[in-house]
C-alpha cells in the first residue's frame, strides 16, 4: 500500500501523477493524469462501498460514470467510509 500520495484536502502531492504514471508505464499498464483525477472524483463521490458499488451497476461502464460526472448515489444509514489500508493483499 502506498500511503502520503494526498495532502489533508485530498488533492494529490505534487510530483504524485507523474510518479504513478512511470510506475503503471514500468509495469506495462497505461495511466494518464486525466484518468488520476477521475478516480480521485470517483473517490469523493462514492466514499462507501455501497455507493460506489451502485454507481457501477447503474452504468456499463467506467467511462460512461465518468462522463455522467459521477451522479450522487446516497450511502445507506450508518455506512462506514471505505478504507482501502484495511483491505488485506
Amino acid at each position: 500500500m502506498v500511503s502520503g500520495l494526498t495532502i489533508p484536502a485530498g488533492h494529490i502531492r505534487h510530483g504524485t501523477a507523474q510518479r504513478l504514471i512511470e510506475a503503471s508505464a514500468r509495469d506495462g499498464r497505461a495511466l494518464s493524469e486525466r484518468e488520476i483525477r477521475y478516480r480521485l472524483q470517483a473517490g469523493r463521490a462514492y466514499p462507501t462501498r455501497d455507493q460506489i458499488g451502485r454507481a457501477i451497476a447503474d452504468f456499463s461502464t467506467w467511462y460512461d460514470l465518468a462522463f455522467a460526472n459521477f451522479p450522487a448515489f446516497p450511502a445507506p444509514e450508518g455506512a462506514l467510509p471505505y478504507d482501502p489500508s484495511c483491505v488485506g493483499f
